[in-house]
């Protein structure tokens, strides 16, 4: 698409200058979080870091085991074994560096 336009030119020059203006202005304010992640993504990525541990993250299904577990709860895989019950799923992840600052979750 550039290959037409010389370096010497000035629609190169323009080309270039609209370039870097859009790559200088794509950074967001300092702690807004503006990316969102899938509560199944975050789920993923948690399970990947608690898989070293033999751990797993579940989620309740229905409304009996939600009120005993909590949403959110993890599992010794080698026991079988509750581990915690009534987690926050954002504050987990943040815990454990898979969700950044600048990313937050979103429920689909």
């Amino acid at each position: 698409m550039l290959k037409h336009l010389r370096q010497g030119s000035s629609n190169f020059r323009n080309v270039n200058l609209g370039i870097r203006h859009r790559q200088a202005h794509r950074g967001r304010p300092r702690g807004e979080p503006t990316i969102p992640v899938t509560e199944r993504a975050l789920i993923q990525r948690i399970n990947r870091k608690l898989r070293k541990d033999a751990e797993i993250m579940k989620v309740a299904r229905g409304a009996r085991a939600e009120s005993n577990l909590g949403r959110y709860y993890t599992i010794d895989l080698h026991r079988n074994y509750l581990l915690h019950d009534h987690l926050d799923l954002e504050t987990v992840g943040r815990e454990l560096g898979v969700l950044a600052e600048f990313e937050h979750m979103v429920r689909e």
